[in-house]
């Protein structure tokens, strides 16, 4: 009144004083008075639906009704402690859910009731007060013990009046006990607030909530339903849950099963279609590209088949089950309905909940399925452990020009032998491509070339280290396109023996796996390079570190790497400045013919303290590879 609310303690009370009506009522079979409380109850539950909310709230977690009238609470059996009264169901929900989905064995029933927490009512019809101690012992519980003796004799405001009427008439006539049983179950319903009426859309919260998952996990349902008793269950409360509309106005069909369908599936991380429980990761929506879809299906994923889940949720909707006219008779969503809202959480997920985690066929291939297939086959998620020595200059050329300009070591030093890398010792990570890995990158190629030339996939490749990069596909020309990704190099043999040899030695771990290289070949024939570059380009992109290296090897591998890098067979004549190689800078030649020049003076020197002819013949062989391979100039003082 006056828009106060009532204390807390005073619903306590009230509730308390309608308990102890209804055990009086039930003691004496009186089913009128328990019948005029339900429907005064339910005129309070329309009109001051706020009021009933908060009488709910306060018995919650009450014992009080479990003095006379309930058996105790059996403990959640995901050993959560006692539930409260939100959290259970009457004998008559149990019934009606059964019925709905027609079944009737034992093990369903068993099921049920343990996971839905069913209620009972004490088999002794005590006076108000009774078994309470012993029920509070049992429950482990004080919480009402000021409040045993408050309870009494009071009388409600509501009853008083028609009490006042009956007091000289005859005692009521003692009803049927089972008539009388169900008119207390109908009056506690609305004051404790557990659930009573099965509804179709009910089969959402009992299938994904009651029945879904043990504890936190969200790997595996908790019943496994295929080939069980529980399968005729199961079907029929998936079945139920996809079409039965979200809200009691079954006609608007507004929302679909969506709104809450969806969060439940997405908390669960599956989804019941039929009698079986798919997982979302092993689930897409969209398949249209079949060339991928096709391979997807021939090697699956970790967790087992992938699932097309419109075809397979179509496939179960459609089927011919024995509800169909109870069907009609609730008003459930047609198939095409369904399907369209999944559809839109699937591919773009709903209100706060996400899509599928792999929407599409591409996506399931690159996110889930090549990353499965990399780790079986062998590579690792890092590469510290590779043999590799690491490029540490940008893709632009001027700063990559400027770091070598500044470099304080000397053209001898990079000349002078320099140990490998660190981890040279390492044992690398052995990585055979199956024939499996081979058929989903032949599918994603094959896939991409006829993609539009704005897209851009980023595909997990195995690299010549064993460990994994990724490589983009796209069409896009330009420095921008080639950016995107870290570029990784593709082994080609047959073109490029010595700088293939070489990027595959000191820099693996940018290096494209050369079992793969066959079948990314195609990728650079149908024009899509992306992140691909041949081993001349990475050469000559780090041409100051190559140098180094091939130093190692003596002067030897490093003749052979530069006429490589200036496609200059042995034999040709003199080059013009055309044969400078397009990707080298200034420095970068200038550093080839500085270490020539060194190379020719440090032999020269050894010929005139030396007679060996071996030294003279060396010396004049160096000179000669100078001259034609490396472009000279001469320009006159007077100019020209």
């Amino acid at each position: 009144r006056g828009g106060q609310r009532m204390p807390l303690e005073s619903l306590s009370s009230l509730a308390h004083e309608l308990i102890d009506a209804v055990v009086d009522a039930r003691c004496q079979g009186d089913l009128a008075a328990l019948s005029a409380l339900s429907r005064l109850l339910e005129v309070y539950e329309e009109r001051l639906g706020g009021f009933l909310a908060n009488l709910k709230r306060a018995m919650c977690t009450s014992y009080y009704p479990e003095r006379s009238l309930l058996e105790p609470r059996a403990a959640d059996w995901r050993g959560r402690g006692r539930l409260p009264f939100d959290a259970t169901c009457s004998p008559r929900y149990i019934e009606e859910l059964m019925a709905f989905a027609m079944v009737a064995d034992d093990a369903s029933s068993d099921l049920l009731e343990t996971r839905l927490t069913l209620l009972r009512l004490q088999e002794e019809r005590g006076e108000p007060g009774e078994g309470y101690e012993s029920a509070a012992e049992e429950l482990g519980s004080d919480e009402e013990e000021g409040q045993a003796t408050k309870a009494g004799d009071a009388v409600s405001s509501a009853e008083g009046a028609e009490t006042t009427e009956v007091e000289d008439e005859a005692a009521p006539t003692t009803a049927d006990e089972g008539a009388v049983d169900e008119a207390v179950w109908s009056v506690l319903h609305h004051l404790l607030g557990f659930r009573h009426v099965f509804a179709p859309r009910d089969s959402t919260w009992v299938l994904y909530g009651a029945l879904q998952l043990e504890g936190d996990s969200r790997s595996h349902p908790a019943i496994h339903a295929s080939g069980t008793p529980l399968e005729p269950l199961v079907t029929s409360l998936a079945r139920a849950a996809l079409t039965a509309p979200s809200t009691s106005d079954a006609s608007s069909g507004a929302g679909g099963c969506a709104p809450t369908l969806w969060p439940c599936i997405c908390c669960a991380g599956g989804m019941w279609v039929g009698s079986e429980f798919v997982l979302l990761r092993q689930c897409v929506w969209d398949v249209s590209d079949l060339v991928v879809w096709g391979a997807l299906q021939r090697v699956g994923c970790r967790d087992g088949r992938i699932v097309e889940l419109r075809r397979a949720l179509s496939s179960f909707l459609h089927e011919a089950h024995p509800q169909q006219e109870l069907w009609e008779e609730h008003g459930m969503l047609a198939p095409r309905d369904v399907l369209a809202h999944l559809g839109e959480c699937c591919m773009h997920g709903r209100s706060s909940q996400p899509p599928l985690p792999y929407p599409a066929a591409i996506d399931m291939m690159l996110g889930e399925v090549l990353p499965w297939l990399l780790a079986r086959d062998g590579t690792s998620d890092d590469d510290s452990g590779s043999v590799t020595t690491q490029l540490e200059e940008p893709f632009d050329d001027e700063e990559g020009d400027s770091q070598a300009a500044s470099d304080e070591s000397s053209i001898g030093s990079s000349c002078s032998a320099l140990g490998v890398s660190e981890a040279a010792g390492r044992e690398r990570p052995v990585y055979a491509a199956s024939e499996e890995s081979i058929a989903c990158y032949s599918a994603v190629l094959a896939s991409s070339s006829a993609a539009s030339r704005s897209k851009a996939w980023a595909v997990p490749v195995p690299t010549a280290a064993g460990t994994r990069q990724k490589v983009v596909l796209t069409a896009k020309e330009g420095r921008a396109a080639r950016s995107e990704e870290r570029l990784l190099v593709l082994p080609d043999a047959a073109h490029w023996p010595v700088a293939t040899a070489h990027v595959l030695q000191h820099f693996a771990a940018d290096c494209l796996h050369p079992t793969l290289a066959p079948t990314f070949a195609f990728m650079l024939m149908a024009g899509r390079r992306g992140g691909l570059e041949t081993p001349c380009a990475r050469i000559q992109r780090s041409f100051h570190r190559s140098l180094r290296l091939a130093a190692q090897g003596g002067e030897d591998e490093v003749w052979a790497l530069v006429t490589e890098l200036y496609e200059r067979p042995a034999a040709s004549a003199a080059p013009s400045i055309r044969a400078i190689p397009a990707l080298f800078s200034p420095n970068d030649h200038w550093e080839v013919l500085l270490w020539a020049a060194i190379t020719c003076a440090t032999e020269w020197h050894r010929t005139q303290s030396s007679d060996a002819m071996e030294d003279a013949s060396r010396y004049h062989e160096t000179l000669s590879r100078t001259r034609r391979l490396l472009p000279f100039f001469e320009r006159l003082l007077g100019g020209g």
